[in-house]
């Protein structure tokens, strides 16, 4: 019996390690994430799909970590967030949206933690602050 909980996926595996292209489907057998596994480890584009087909989120792995530009979408297909991870850390600047398309906040990571000045808009556009971090320490 299949239910909600259920999974079907595609790969191989070379002495119990995955070691090809994986595909995990939805119920109905569309795409819910395919991706490359290397060793074991995930490697290259990953792509994640929401149930109503629409991109959910696309990156690239190395080594298991996360690696270079990854990007985000909302379910309606309006992009949520995008930055850049070094070594699976968040670096540099990053960008959040609201689901109608505005600007929800965008600011720096430095080696994964909140550094520099992060801004924030209301859904409307609106500015509402400014915050300054420092190596993930809230300054003011």
């Amino acid at each position: 019996m299949i239910n909600e909980t259920t999974i079907e996926y595609e790969g191989f595996l070379t002495n119990r390690i995955a070691d090809s292209t994986w595909r995990w489907n939805f119920e109905d057998g569309s795409p819910r994430v395919t991706g490359e596994y290397v060793n074991g480890s995930q490697e290259g584009p990953w792509i994640y799909y929401w149930e109503n087909g629409n991109m959910k989120a696309e990156g690239n792995f190395s080594d298991n970590h996360q690696e270079g530009l990854w990007t985000w979408w909302h379910e309606n297909g309006k992009k949520y967030k995008q930055g850049t991870y070094e070594n699976g850390r968040k670096t540099g600047e990053w960008t959040v949206w609201w689901n109608n398309g505005s600007k929800g906040e965008s600011g720096q990571y430095k080696e994964g933690k909140w550094h520099g000045i992060w801004t924030y808009w209301n859904p409307d556009g609106i500015f509402d602050r400014e915050e300054t971090w420092n190596n993930g320490n809230f300054v003011r």
